[in-house]
């Protein structure tokens, strides 16, 4: 602000006001009039001041005018301070104002700003300061949530912690640092850009924190670009290599180095690639070289390569420039066309020998038009259609070779291949009529002949083969049933030994489903004693040697076991890769009738032995008593007694015969093996050979099969046949059957006088009948074979009642009946 200055008379002792900024202030603001003074000073009288005054006034007026003097000095020292006071004061102003608006700027990028900038205690790891930005990427609402928060919890990694904290102490800074950070809130991760430095007089970390996550996830996109790129250099059928202007391998791929002969990256690079030129090309593909790097591409250029080993590899270049600054690469790709080069010498070759392949070739082929008139056709096509190669072009139409539906559908394919080859078959199989009517299965491959719409066409005669197909299919669907109905068990396993297909034999004979065979250990389907491990052992047998047979036993779903046959061969099957794959076919017989048959002939063998020895007995004890009747009618020479005597030998004559043809009825037990036999069918075969017509017959044995002798008819012939003759008033026969624990009760009865109880114990004994004692023991013994035993448990006067106990395994039912108790 201006200084006042005030009005001032020099009056003695009088001096200048101190202002309160140091200045000098003078009393008066008008300066004094001294010429004013002087002029009323003469006036005084000139002789009056010289007397009196003179002197003294003079050296006031001089004092003064010194005094005067210094007033101006000082007034105007006074106007330049004021001046310089003033402009100090606007500089201190316009400073106060730039330090306002550099703080408010300050402020304003502090809370605003895209970066977390953060001051926080290094004795607790608090948090003091912080902005706007820093709260969020911390994961707080508000500044003041952040402030007084651990920063030591933004870090994902502890070990990022400890390096940080280690730093800032060590250095007293830290500088653009990547730390993995995680949000407060959302608990996500983010990638920071940590930078701070120590104050170590307030003992606080002051620094920023900058998201880099977009740049990070940009990097690594750019990383898995260059991978991509890589990998797709690497991989593709192209040589790629990057040169220098002089032609020297800056890099390539593993195809270029191929292509260059070499194995190794590093054995090309900083070489030329002239080196691998060939010697009359060298000069060509440096001409090239400089071509481009001087016009910045080159196209389809065709050079030969010599590998070290001097085999030549023609490839085609395409080069462009890429600059670098003031440094050019030439980026390079090459393609061996070696197969192309054997493909143009091929196509100038089928040039040349076009119509004499089309006349000597084994297909029957023919050149029709539009309208599917035959232009041209060979000798083989001719032979096929029964008529000449000059009676055929441009006088038949191709329709007529053909069944009408088929030409219909052939005219279809012919319009979507003129609009796009893509859309039709190129090949098919049609039936084709000669010129006399007869049928032939073919096979036609069609092309069109580009810019002419002509097409050709190939016929192959495939008659044999589909007739062989048919017969194939047809041998296939025997198989398959054969496969299917065959009373063996077959089962398929992988080369691991694993079940991969069975039989419905097999599902039946196990009790189980397809797939839970399918799912099965070995061990879950064989009796005891065999393991997974001994399966698999004959598994790997068979694919080592190829074949394999031996006994295994084998355990249904409700636990029992039943013995097998095993026979293993090794196929060679194509898996759903269209591999070779050898696989093991394994058949499976189930041998328990065999055993049972085995055991049924050897208990068979010993009956018979049984029987023999009890007919010879029989027999020679009547020829001995015979001979002694012949010898006492021969001596006797009473002539009543003699024919008493010849009586008895001619009994004894009918009872050796009766004792021959019992032996001829039962000549045949033992030979055969016993077998399944239906019990209804068996009974009433066995009764038909008597008088039965007189007697009710009442039978509940529907479906039953019993496992018996051959003889299993005799036998019910002799039990009938007893009720017959020792019965007396026999008119109805039964039989019946029920289930026992045991297993099966066949029951026989009639209506008869029955047996006593001193006879049951007996009756079933060699000799113990009434006859000749032999029917109802070999009726025991011929059940016995396969384990049946009987007895008879009627009531003496109401009948017989003979029960036949057939075990377990050795019945079943070929077809459930309904109510048989």
């Amino acid at each position: 602000m201006p200084l006042a200055i005030h009005a001032w008379q020099p009056t003695r002792g009088s001096r200048p006001q101190q202002i309160s900024n140091g200045s000098t202030q003078m009393p008066s603001d008008e300066h004094p009039d001294w010429q004013d003074q002087r002029k009323k000073i003469i006036g005084l009288g000139e002789s009056s001041l010289r007397k009196s005054y003179y002197p003294e006034l003079r050296e006031k007026m001089l004092d003064l005018e010194k005094k005067n003097q210094a007033l101006k000095s000082a007034y105007e020292n006074i106007a330049e301070t004021e001046e310089e006071l003033r402009a100090n004061y606007e500089e201190l102003a316009r400073r106060e104002q730039a330090v306002q608006e550099s703080e408010w700027k300050y402020r304003n990028l502090y809370q605003f700003a895209q970066v977390g900038l953060f001051e926080t205690s290094f004795k607790n790891a608090t948090v003091v300061a912080c902005n706007k930005k820093y709260a969020d990427l911390a994961g707080f609402d508000s500044i003041e949530m952040a402030i007084g928060s651990d920063i030591l919890a933004l870090y994902v990694n502890p070990e990022d912690r400890i390096e940080v904290g280690r730093i800032l102490k060590e250095h007293g800074q830290i500088e653009n640092h990547i730390v993995r950070f995680r949000n407060h809130r959302t608990k996500k991760e983010f990638w920071g850009q940590f930078s701070a430095r120590f104050d170590v007089n307030r003992e606080v970390a002051i620094g920023s924190i900058i998201d880099i996550t977009p740049q990070k996830e940009a990097e690594e996109a750019h990383r898995e670009s260059e991978r991509l790129y890589r990998t797709l250099v690497e991989t593709t059928g192209t040589g790629f290599v990057v040169i220098d202007a002089a032609g020297l391998v800056i890099d390539a791929n593993q195809k270029y180095v191929e292509l260059s002969g070499h194995e190794r990256l590093d054995e090309l690079l900083g070489r030329s690639v002239l080196e691998w030129t060939a010697d009359y090309e060298k000069e060509r593909n440096a001409q090239a070289v400089a071509q481009c790097a001087k016009t910045g591409v080159i196209r389809n250029f065709e050079v030969d390569y010599v590998s070290p080993k001097g085999l030549i590899t023609p490839v085609e270049i395409n080069a462009t420039v890429v600059s670098y600054g003031s440094t050019i690469h030439i980026l390079t790709l090459c393609r061996d066309i070696s197969t192309r080069r054997t493909s143009e010498k091929a196509l100038r070759d089928s040039e040349v020998f076009y119509r004499t392949v089309f006349n000597t070739t084994g297909s029957a082929s023919i050149v029709i038009n539009r309208d599917t008139l035959i232009i041209q056709a060979n000798e083989r096509f001719a032979q096929l259609s029964g008529y000449t190669v000059e009676e055929l072009a441009g006088k038949h139409l191709w329709k007529e070779f053909v069944t009408h539906d088929e030409y219909q559908r052939m005219k279809e394919f012919y319009h979507a291949r003129m609009k796009d080859p893509v859309f039709a078959p190129s090949s098919y199989e049609f039936r084709f009529i000669t010129r006399y009517g007869t049928i032939l299965y073919c096979i036609m491959h069609v092309a069109i002949v580009p810019g002419t719409g002509q097409i050709i066409i190939s016929v192959v005669d495939i008659t044999d083969r589909v007739i062989a197909e048919k017969e194939l299919i047809s041998a296939k669907k025997h198989l398959e049933a054969i496969y299917e109905g065959s009373p063996d068990l077959i089962f398929v396993h992988g080369s691991d030994g694993h079940i991969i297909d069975v039989n419905e034999n097999v599902l039946r004979a196990f009790g189980m489903r397809r797939d839970e065979i399918l799912k099965a250990d070995p061990t879950d389907m064989s009796g005891s004693g065999y393991t997974t491990e001994m399966a698999f052992m004959h598994i790997r047998e068979v694919l080592e040697k190829g074949q394999a047979e031996f006994n295994w036993v084998c355990r249904r779903r409700d636990g029992s076991e039943f013995p097998v046959e095993m026979r293993l061969r090794r196929i060679e099957s194509v898996n759903e890769r269209g591999e070779n794959e050898p696989r093991v076919l394994a058949i499976g017989r189930d041998i328990s009738e065999a055993r049972r048959a085995e055991r049924a002939l050897e208990q068979a063998r010993k009956k018979l032995g049984l029987l023999n020895r009890v007919i010879f007995q029989d027999i020679q004890s009547t020829v001995f008593a015979l001979s002694a009747y012949i010898q006492l009618s021969v001596s006797s020479r009473d002539e009543a007694k003699a024919l008493t005597y010849i009586d008895k030998e001619a009994f004894l004559i009918s009872k050796i015969v009766s004792s021959l043809n019992f032996t001829k009825t039962y000549q045949d037990l033992g030979i055969h093996p016993p077998k399944w036999q239906n019990v209804g069918q068996v009974f009433l075969y066995a009764i038909s050979h008597l008088d039965s017509l007189k007697i009710e017959r009442r039978m509940m044995v529907e479906g039953l099969e019993i496992y018996a002798d051959l003889l299993l008819e005799k036998v019910f012939f002799n039990l009938v046949e007893n009720s017959f003759i020792h019965g007396q008033r026999v008119t109805e026969v039964s039989l019946t059957y029920r289930e026992s624990g045991d297993g099966l009760v066949i029951i026989l009865t009639d209506n008869g006088v029955g047996i006593t109880d001193e006879q049951k114990s007996r009756i079933f004994e060699q000799g113990g009948g009434r006859g000749s004692g032999l029917g109802l023991f070999l009726a025991r013994e011929i059940l016995s074979i396969t384990g049946i035993t009987i007895r008879e448990t009627g009531e003496a006067g109401k009948g017989v009642r003979f029960e036949l106990l057939v075990p377990k395994g050795a019945y079943r039912f070929a077809e459930r009946p309904k109510g048989n108790q």
